[in-house]
């Protein structure tokens, strides 16, 4: 209970007495009556210190999940673009230009997508020195949400971008007449 509740309710509960008729109330009840405000106004505080609590958790939680997801990112982009790698070097021994050629556009979208996944830690970090503006004004929630949105977008992109990779590798492997 926050001061501004407890003397309203104070208030509120003298208005009670006085059209009771009493004039006058005892000090020994008025103890008691500030007693009962203290142990809600106690009770108040322990609630939202449990709320606060479990919102920093889940935030640490919310954190660590996309900083996880970030990493993966870049782990599958890049993996997957030094397997292609040693394929490539592996294809050019054969002297097939028409594969290597045909799989330049897989190693760039694995290149842009591990891009993304550099480009989403930035964003990811510029949302949370928004967000923890301990003024906590609007424009920088805003701003911030902005910057967390710009995130996800892009570890979506870097995602898609995996994706198409792996369907031109194989179509480009498919469609090579020999290795």
């Amino acid at each position: 209970m926050e001061l501004e509740e407890a003397l309203a309710t104070l208030k509120a509960d003298l208005d009670t007495v006085t059209a009771a008729g009493e004039n006058s109330v005892s000090v020994e009840r008025l103890r008691q009556y500030l007693d009962h405000l203290n142990a809600q106004a106690d009770r108040s505080r322990e609630a939202r210190q449990q709320w606060h609590e479990i919102g920093l958790e889940n935030f640490r939680t919310v954190i660590s999940a996309g900083k996880e997801t970030i990493n993966a990112i870049i782990l599958i982009n890049g993996g997957a673009a030094i397997a292609l790698l040693a394929f490539l070097g592996n294809v050019l021994n054969h002297k097939n230009d028409g594969l290597v050629r045909a799989l330049a556009l897989p190693l760039l979208l694995l290149s842009v997508g591990v891009l993304c996944g550099g480009i989403g830690f930035g964003l990811r970090y510029l949302s949370q020195f928004f967000y923890a503006d301990i003024k906590s004004r609007t424009w920088t929630r805003r701003t911030g949400h902005g910057f967390n949105g710009a995130a996800w977008l892009v570890a979506v992109a870097g995602l898609l971008l995996f994706t198409w990779a792996m369907w031109a590798t194989y179509a480009a492997v498919t469609s090579s007449p020999t290795y």
